[in-house]
């Protein structure tokens, strides 16, 4: 940051000060878009803004150049055998070294040394399918299951992840369109952004939700790059020892913090699917209700070196199986 840009915002007195705020703009330091705050408190904010190509609120992982370069830098909707972590290089990485042997309890060395292969479907919106649903918006309706990479299916086949075989499986769901909306790396800040922009065009029947990581992980807005950004407690753990950013890990990640994040995106999203008649199931949700708590109990959160997924940072096969019974239970009980 130049001298005088600091020199400037140095001179804030209240929230804003639209002759700074110009100034700024004049430095190449640009943070306002539109004309609500000159205009101040009580005016209007436009309800559809969040639609704009500007506020990228239909940003997915998938769409970030690192993972981009994992699909061989395909237009969407598209197909490949690698995906973000779950790569060739780090495959070989493990084959060289004690987790060898993990890969190889794992079922995921062939009887000829090869590499098990696996298939991930990205539809045109960046989300994993079965390939069965290229394009989410080509139809209506669906149970919409958003959460993290344990639901997109990280390092496993799609229809072995504990989402698509619960959802196959319950006599709730199955004859209805599956959507898995898993986005590795993110947590409930980016589930409610994601719901927002997409809720009202695929009109729902159902929203399922999960691994939010509301201690753990947020999200913020960059405009050098033009895209939402996840930020992660490891990430703030990391700079915090290295004395850079030492306030960051609590400001952001905080026991308050983490439960606030999760009390207010969980009301937006309830009001979210209130407002467009869509149930919505959110897994970790306190509900007072017992026999709800003791299927949720039942979850399995393990990692065994016999059951991990091919990159090696997910639960394997068996554990989805295992969850996927669960799910299917508490969807059962709890959907109407």
């Amino acid at each position: 940051m130049t001298y005088g840009v600091r020199d400037l915002l140095k001179r804030f007195r209240t929230d804003l000060e639209w002759e700074i705020v110009e100034e700024l703009k004049q430095l190449g330091q640009s943070f306002i878009r539109d004309n609500s705050y000159e205009k101040g408190p009580l005016t209007i904010l436009p309800g559809q803004r969040y639609k704009e190509d500007e506020f990228a609120y239909n940003y997915a992982p998938p769409f970030h150049y690192n993972v981009q370069y994992s699909l061989n830098n395909q237009s969407f909707p598209c197909h490949s055998k690698f995906y973000a972590t779950d790569i060739k290089r780090n495959w070989e990485k493990n084959m060289r070294s004690k987790k060898k042997t993990w890969l190889k309890k794992s079922g995921w060395i062939n009887e000829d040394g090869s590499m098990a292969e696996l298939d991930y479907h990205f539809s045109k919106q960046g989300f994993r399918h079965d390939g069965s649903t290229p394009d989410y918006l080509s139809d209506t309706g669906g149970v919409i299951y958003i959460g993290d990479s344990n639901v997109l299916g990280m390092g496993i086949m799609l229809e072995d992840s504990f989402t698509y075989k619960a959802h196959h499986s319950c006599s709730k769901t199955k004859d209805k369109r599956y959507l898995n909306m898993g986005m590795h790396g993110h947590g409930i800040d980016a589930f409610y952004r994601i719901l927002k922009y997409y809720i009202e065009d695929i009109q729902p029947d159902v929203v399922v939700m999960s691994h939010p990581w509301q201690g753990a992980r947020t999200e913020y807005f960059s405009e050098e790059v033009g895209h939402w950004v996840s930020l992660t407690a490891n990430k703030l753990i990391r700079q915090q020892l290295k004395m850079e950013n030492e306030d960051a890990l609590v400001q952001y990640f905080h026991t308050v913090m983490g439960y606030t994040r999760w009390y207010k995106n969980l009301d937006a999203i309830k009001w979210l699917c209130h407002s467009n008649e869509v149930d919505l199931l959110a897994v970790e949700e306190d509900v007072d209700d017992s026999y709800r708590d003791s299927i949720v109990g039942n979850f399995d959160t393990e990692f065994r070196i016999e059951d991990m997924s091919r990159e090696l940072s997910h639960q394997g096969p068996k554990a989805h199986a295992h969850n996927a019974n669960v799910l299917r239970d508490l969807m059962e009980y709890a959907l109407c």
